[in-house]
């Protein structure tokens, strides 16, 4: 349907956005509408995770709070438990 191909197009968009442009603005906006678009599709973030992680602090307040919760849901999902985590030395 027309819905589905524009939804296509826009995510193709976002895509090259996050991982092309490098100004903090784009970054979270770009984000603000990954969560509204496709929030479960994480893996689209592989090819930004280290610039948006990089960029972070200098992201607006608002954009942190979004860009947070996208990067903690990114790692849960792809990150190995750390070694020393369940024997309680993964601190040390």
């Amino acid at each position: 349907s027309n819905d589905e191909m524009q939804k296509d197009m826009l995510l193709d968009i976002m895509v090259e956005l996050l991982n092309t442009d490098t100004s903090t603005m784009v970054l979270s906006s770009a984000l603000t509408a990954f969560c509204e678009m496709c929030p479960t599709r994480l893996e689209l973030l592989h090819g930004c995770f280290r610039k948006i992680c990089h960029l972070l602090t200098d992201m607006d307040e608002w954009g942190q709070v979004v860009i947070l919760d996208v990067l903690s849901r990114y790692t849960r999902k792809f990150f190995k438990e750390p070694r020393g985590w369940k024997n309680g030395t993964a601190e040390k």
